[in-house]
């Protein structure tokens, strides 16, 4: 009796290059080292499911626990055979999943494995450790507030104070933009307080000194410069209004330059000048520490033009305003005495950030109106107040405000002959790589947002195992750019519709799209698989596993060993 053969057609799109790199890494015996089995456990072990999660966020760029398990049994034939092990599809579902994020949130535990991951990390693929810049960023939810939950109300620059938010910020290597550390809190701690802690945590990983924080302004505070000095390391940071305010920095910094007494240096990036500065040194003393820093006085002109049509925008605003404030409508509020009136004038003058740019005259009388008595009320006299607003600019005070944007000031202690003043702009400039970081973890690869678990120890657990995603990502994306640049070569065939567009650094997303159509057919005959089908490699996927250094058998090794290929 001829039995008809079935087949199981398996798309595993990159999957082999993913198990690869963590098979590289030892990340499941290095999982399976730092969270221990307990009596309860049963199945796979911690290592090997959080192998294939990590595949599958990756693959999909879906963080979701809910479809792993379904994701696994669509693919279980071919993770099998990549793996060498069988698999219970049963060891994926979300309850279990959910566990082991409660034990990644765990943060003495976590910061144990990852700075022993980043050893690996740094040994392998070469990072290099000279300079780490630290942001902050935060996540927004539809939730309720509840006492010392992750998710509080707190400043937030996406100008949404009514929902409730968490705070993580992150450590990385700028080299290959590397994401070393992090640390999740609760949405109502300032940054600043952050910064020390995150520092910490990633030296952990590095155990040396001498290292090289570049941070935005929030990192300038003079308690984390001095830390920072304190510990045998260098720091980069603009100085904010609060450590340099703006009287400051008009007569001691910009004034001097206005005077002729100071010549700027140009500062240049491919040839073309994005700047001009010079810099002073100065003697610090905190808590009775005492260090010497470089100010770096910078004036960006791209910087001054789009500062100044700021200004210009808010000035008309405020004017706008406050001459509104003639116009009586039904319905809008009448002012009854000078003092309100002053006071709604300065709040304008706040909110529109132009105090001491404008004069404003008061032209105020009152009229005196005789009310005649009314059955059981009064004759009375009522006292109504007339105003009329007429507003100037300060042009003497705007002029000055002018001469003081695209100036900022960036502290360091590192040596003149370490870091110039050109290479102290351009490296401050390269802060978008945790942005891109930041992008990858909330809306692109691992799409964080939005966050579909309730429980707070779960959300940290998650974000901690999505960072490590993130390092994995970086060590991909390094590794090819790396091999590219050696090789003075261009990646091409990643861009649908236009395969002559060519990157030296290309992304995981348009990497793992190359090899989104590539499926595996399964034959088996009486439940036996007989048969692999394999499609041949196209030459953009070819020269992707060539570039991070595998060779193409990993698309090839299946079981059993009677295969066919063919073309796609």
């Amino acid at each position: 009796m001829n039995v008809e053969p079935t087949l199981k057609i398996e798309q595993i799109g990159g999957l082999p290059i993913i198990l690869k790199v963590l098979s590289e890494l030892k990340l499941a015996e290095k999982i399976d080292a730092h969270f221990k089995l307990h009596g309860n456990w049963e199945g796979a072990s911690k290592g090997f499911i959080v192998v294939i999660w990590i595949s599958y966020i990756i693959s999909t760029c879906d963080h979701r626990l809910s479809s792993l398990e379904n994701w696994v049994k669509e693919r279980q034939k071919s993770l099998e055979s990549l793996l060498g092990e069988p698999i219970r599809v049963k060891d994926f579902t979300d309850d279990k999943l959910g566990n082991l994020l409660d034990e990644f949130s765990d943060t003495r535990a976590w910061s144990a494995f990852e700075s022993d991951l980043n050893r690996s990390f740094i040994r392998i693929y070469g990072f290099s450790d000279e300079v780490i810049q630290i942001d902050a960023t935060i996540g927004k939810s539809f939730r309720k507030v509840v006492e010392d939950g992750l998710f509080q109300y707190g400043h937030s620059k996406h100008f949404r104070k009514d929902l409730p938010q968490f705070k993580t910020v992150v450590a990385n290597l700028a080299d290959g933009s590397f994401p070393l550390a992090s640390l999740t809190v609760s949405g109502e701690q300032s940054d600043d307080g952050l910064y020390i802690p995150m520092m910490e945590s990633a030296k952990k990983s590095l155990d040396k000194t001498g290292l090289f924080w570049v941070g935005d302004v929030k990192m300038g505070a003079l308690a984390i410069r001095v830390h920072v000095a304190k510990n045998e390391d260098y720091y980069l940071s603009p100085l904010s209004k609060v450590q340099l305010p703006e009287e400051v920095l008009w007569e001691k910094y910009v004034q001097p330059v206005m005077r002729g007494e100071i010549t700027l240096e140009a500062i240049q990036r491919e040839e073309i000048v994005i700047a001009k500065g010079y810099e002073i040194s100065v003697n610090q003393v905190f808590e009775g520490f005492n260090w010497t820093e470089r100010h770096l006085v910078i004036r960006s002109e791209q910087y001054a033009q789009a500062q100044e049509q700021g200004l210009m925008k808010r000035l008309n605003k405020a004017v706008q305003t406050i001459e509104a404030l003639n116009i009586r409508t039904n319905g809008k509020k009448v002012y009854t005495t000078e003092q309100d009136l002053q006071n709604a004038v300065k709040t304008i003058e706040r909110k529109y950030k132009v105090k001491g740019l404008l004069e404003v005259s008061y032209d105020i009388q009152y009229e005196e109106k005789q009310i005649r008595a009314y059955k059981d009320k009064p004759a009375r006299t009522e006292k109504k107040m007339c105003y009329q607003l007429k507003v100037q600019r300060n042009q003497q005070a705007i002029e000055r405000k002018i001469a003081t944007l695209g100036w900022r000031v960036y502290a360091t202690n590192k040596e003149a002959d370490k870091l110039s003043l050109e290479e102290a702009v351009i490296l401050y400039r390269e802060e978008y790589k945790v942005e891109r970081r930041f992008r990858n973890l909330k809306e692109e690869v691992t799409r964080l947002l939005p966050l579909f678990l309730k429980k707070d120890s779960r959300i940290k657990g998650l974000i901690n195992l999505l960072i490590l995603v993130l390092k994995v990502i970086a060590a991909i994306e390094f590794k090819v750019a790396k091999a590219l640049e050696e090789r003075a070569e261009e990646l091409g065939e990643l861009y649908e519709g236009n395969p002559k567009i060519t990157t030296a650094r290309p992304t995981i997303s348009k990497m793992m799209n190359a090899f989104k159509s590539f499926a595996i057919v399964f034959v088996s005959q009486q439940g036996a698989v007989d048969n692999v089908l394999i499609p041949e490699l196209k030459p953009v996927q070819s020269k992707i596993i060539e570039l991070l250094g595998f060779e193409l058998d990993i698309f090839r090794n299946w079981k059993p060993e009677k295969k066919i290929l063919f073309s796609q």
